[in-house]
């Protein structure tokens, strides 16, 4: 079970022995918000993202972006974020959404966190 406001549950439902683990999470730092970005753009390896529609049609996939542009994105997306409140996986939510398009993220972090 999850929730938001633990105090609104019933008391029954958090009496012992109903609930093994409580798990509190809290919103990301930008050291966090670094490594999920890097660990969802560095490719194995160390190969470039490459264009899935140019694979997809059989024409010449080329890098969309390579590693190090990636670490240049780093620092400008975080810093982006940083302001707002948010957990780990709603940011990674949005990563995995722009997976194809790290340069996307970027133009639309700003409306997104608001």
């Amino acid at each position: 079970m999850t929730s938001n406001h633990l105090e609104a549950l019933d008391e029954a439902l958090v009496r012992p022995r109903r609930i093994d683990k409580k798990v509190h999470f809290t919103n990301a730092l930008q050291s966090g918000l670094n490594n999920l970005f890097l660990v969802t753009y560095l490719s194995d390896a160390n190969k470039e993202i490459y264009n899935t529609l140019a694979i997809n049609s059989k024409k010449i996939p080329t890098p969309i972006i390579n590693n190090e542009e990636i670490y240049n994105l780093v620092e400008r997306f975080s810093t982006l974020l940083l302001l707002n409140e948010f957990i780990v996986v709603e940011v990674q939510g949005y990563l995995f959404y722009y997976k194809e398009d790290p340069y996307s993220i970027l133009a639309g972090a700003a409306a997104w966190s608001e």
